[in-house]
């Protein structure tokens, strides 16, 4: 019984988690959901995104070992989408999750990094935790003007978020 329990489960499991997918496959299947989450976020479609950052997450899950970038900024995508939502809870958690296995596979400076202290920093400012917020901002900053050179866009940018944050706290220039 025990042999034919476990045939059984292995049908079942093989008929549902479809042909096995090579890594090659599953990144470009992450590209094609990511730029399709991409489309939905900027239609401002959050809810309708979810599933599709959901599918990217749990394939980039499958393929961790091989891109642990995609898992990362599979956590970061969900964590955005959850953020503009205004799920700030599972928003944090993803955020959280994603930088700390960042912390694990990927360079202190690698550019999503930068993003997922950004993204963090936004959420933090939202909920008025502003002095947390400004620290993850001049995180971001270091590693954009360090990867991205002191003259780059994203840099002032940031460089200007951050003097409206003072400014707004009523902190000197």
């Amino acid at each position: 019984h025990k042999l034919l329990f476990g045939l059984l489960c292995f049908l079942v499991t093989l008929v549902f988690s479809g042909p096995p997918v090579s890594a090659n496959q599953s990144v470009t299947q992450f590209k094609k959901l990511n730029r399709h989450v991409a489309t939905l976020y900027k239609s401002k479609q959050y809810a309708t995104a979810v599933p599709f950052a959901l599918q990217a997450l749990q394939l980039m899950d499958h393929d961790l070992r091989s891109n642990p970038a995609g898992f990362a900024q599979a956590l970061n995508n969900l964590g955005e989408l959850k953020r503009k939502m205004g799920d700030h809870t599972t928003a944090e958690a993803m955020f959280l999750r994603s930088l700390k296995f960042s912390a694990k596979f990927l360079d202190e400076n690698h550019p999503l990094v930068a993003i997922l202290f950004n993204n963090l920093a936004l959420l933090y400012e939202n909920q008025g935790k502003f002095s947390e917020a400004q620290s993850l901002y001049q995180r971001s900053l270091k590693i954009r003007a360090e990867t991205l050179g002191s003259n780059h866009p994203t840099v002032a940018n940031l460089v200007n978020k951050l003097s409206t944050l003072n400014r707004d706290r009523g902190f000197p220039q």
